[in-house]
């Protein structure tokens, strides 16, 4: 037992030991003050019957006894439950008994007298006022025996064995009733204490409830507060999937009065489309069922003759026992936060459109350049080549005069070594191998920039994923070339999976960029260039793509911000925060995948998008939950 609860213990005890005390007193003087009562009146009647006795003795004994009983009877009266009270009672009627045995007129009565004191007495409960009388009496007999002729001196100590002994069983009972008295007054002192204990207990308790009942009426009070002020739709319903109560911006939604108007009504009572009734009926009935929550589905519903987006949570209700009791639905109206996402969306392709504009020109300029210049060089080259044509068509011409064989073959040579057909034999090959290349580049940079510009659909398409990724690389060349090599490693297995192609090629587009960013800060002041390696492969239900550098890593400091918006790491004009904020929106909000990274400072840093192989909408997450 610990020492707080030793120190309740004795404290305990101490309290009903002082209560026991005060009850076993107060008992007691009540128990003296009726027994007075009673020893007045039998004090007054044993007075009368000493006076009229005397009257026919003429005993002067019986006179004084009659005095001394008649003034006990008074101090009963007046002295109530005082201890002189009970002595003077004691005395009184010993002298009283005394005195009939001293007349010797008759001895049985007088013992009767004496037996009757005793008795009488006993009423007190006090053992030394009985044993007292008992020996006064028993002395006082054998006494006036010896002195007088009114008794034998046999029967005197005979009557004495008889008082001794009867004292002795009214003793006993005089014990034995204070000790039940005060066993009693214990009893009642637990009692009394237990009940002051039970009525504080339970006033405690009734002040507990009473408070509780003031903490839930405010709480209910301000949950009723928060529940029409917040900007959101709240509604629940039974295990039926019957509408139990809504807040006020719910009611207003589905075109009621009040809240409680909503009570009682079912789907089809409400101004809601069968389609988007029957799901919405289908995923409470999921919830309920397996008693897990549906998080973060976006909806669309028609509000006041426009489509609005919503963001749908629903989360079981359950009693005190666990059991599901009916389901709580709660809408956002994430419309303008929508819009807003994707005019952000559209904002940072653009920037990274404005930012690759340069690089492409230059891209496509050097292919262009050299295209140029062979053009010009076999233009050149054909211009001579036309000069030697015309020299043999000379020879041929009949109206031209004569001339002889080696005139011809002169002429021929000159025009020959004029055009330099050895090198011309050698270049104009090689010119136009060339100029195919370039062309080929600059088709490839064409093709590459369609691909990646592929124009932003609300419908996920199917799409080569390691097309996609190639495409895009190619884009931001000029972004990675200068500081880092860049190695793939594409699965070749790779099936084609729904994508929104334009969101993806942004999203591998912000993760090569960052890479050469990152190696940039680690390697542009030495010169030195990195690696960035990209790599694709097939999951059991996924596919992963993987964007890995060498570069500075993220310090461990602000990696739990990295994908906050407007959070960038890079220097003022150098990042506008947003990229991987919305590259991690597209990858998990818009195709259900999982983007992460995984870091080292100094190391390197490797970004990891995983998507589904296949697509899931709304009512397919609410059936795989």
């Amino acid at each position: 037992m610990s020492e707080a609860g030793e120190a309740s213990r004795v404290e305990s005890q101490q309290e009903t030991k002082e209560a026991s005390h005060w009850l076993f007193v107060h008992h007691r003087s009540e128990m003296y003050l009726q027994t007075d009562r009673v020893m007045t009146f039998a004090m007054i009647a044993q007075a009368v019957a000493a006076f009229a006795v005397f009257a026919l003795s003429g005993h002067t004994a019986l006179l004084i006894a009659g005095g001394l009983l008649a003034g006990a009877g008074a101090a009963a009266k007046l002295k109530a439950g005082y201890t002189s009270t009970r002595w003077i009672v004691a005395a009184s009627q010993t002298f009283a008994s005394v005195a009939y045995l001293s007349t010797g007129s008759d001895e049985s009565a007088a013992q009767l007298h004496a037996c009757f004191s005793l008795a009488l007495l006993a009423m007190y409960r006090e053992w030394p006022v009985v044993a007292a009388t008992a020996g006064a009496l028993s002395v006082s007999g054998i006494v006036i025996a010896t002195m007088t002729d009114a008794i034998s001196l046999h029967r005197a100590v005979e009557a004495a064995g008889w008082l001794s002994a009867g004292a002795g069983v009214l003793s006993y009972s005089c014990l034995a009733g204070m000790r039940q008295l005060r066993d009693t007054s214990e009893a009642q002192a637990v009692n009394a204490l237990e009940s002051e204990r039970t009525e504080s207990a339970v006033l405690a308790r009734t002040r507990e409830l009473v408070e509780a009942q003031h903490v839930m009426y405010r709480e209910r009070e301000l949950l009723t507060s928060v529940m029409s002020h917040i900007p959101y739709y709240v509604v629940w319903k039974d295990r039926e999937l019957v509408y139990r109560g809504c807040n006020t911006a719910f009611a207003g939604l589905v075109g009621l009065t009040a809240p409680k108007d909503i009570e009682g009504k079912t789907e089809k009572d409400l101004p809601v489309e069968l389609e988007e009734a029957a799901v919405n009926q289908q995923q409470d009935a999921i919830v309920i069922a397996t008693g897990r929550a549906l998080l973060s589905m976006e909806i669309s519903r028609v509000s006041g003759g426009k489509h609005r987006q919503y963001l749908a949570s629903k989360v079981p209700m359950r009693d005190e026992s666990g059991e599901v009791v009916g389901v709580l639905s709660i809408y956002a109206d994430i419309t303008d936060r929508k819009a807003l996402e994707a005019s952000l969306a559209q904002a940072q392709k653009l920037e990274s459109i404005g930012q690759l504009a340069a690089g492409i020109a230059h891209e496509i300029n050097t292919p262009v350049q050299y295209v140029s210049d062979n053009t010009r060089f076999l233009q050149a080259q054909f211009a001579s080549l036309l000069q030697v044509v015309e020299s043999y068509a000379k020879q041929l011409d009949a109206d031209a005069g004569a001339k002889s064989w080696e005139e011809r073959r002169q002429q021929i040579q000159s025009d020959l070594e004029q055009l330099d057909y050895e090198f011309a034999r050698v270049e104009v090959p090689a010119a136009i191998e060339q100029s195919l290349d370039g062309l080929e580049r600059v088709s490839t940079i064409v093709r590459a920039m369609k691909d990646f510009s592929h124009p932003g659909s609300a419908e996920k398409q199917l799409l080569d994923i390691n097309k996609a990724v190639a495409s895009t690389i190619v884009v931001c060349t000029h972004r990675w070339k200068y500081v880092a090599d860049l190695k793939t490693e594409l699965d070749p297995n790779l099936p084609m999976i729904p994508c929104l192609v334009a969101e993806f090629n942004q999203v591998i587009l912000n993760m090569v960029v960052n890479a050469a960013d990152a190696i940039a800060e680690k390697h542009g002041p030495s010169g030195g260039k990195g690696l960035i390696t990209v790599s694709t492969r097939a999951g059991s239900d996924y596919i992963e793509i993987r964007v890995a550098d060498n570069g500075a890593g993220i310090p461990a400091a602000v990696q739990p911000r990295l994908f906050t918006p407007f959070f960038t790491t890079k220097g003022v004009g150098k990042g506008t925060g947003q990229g991987l904020a919305i590259s991690r929106s597209i990858v998990v909000d818009k195709h259900a995948g999982e983007m992460v990274f995984e870091s080292e400072p100094g190391v390197g840093t490797t970004f990891i998008v995983r998507l589904p192989v296949i697509a899931q909408n709304e009512s397919e997450i609410a059936q795989a939950a």
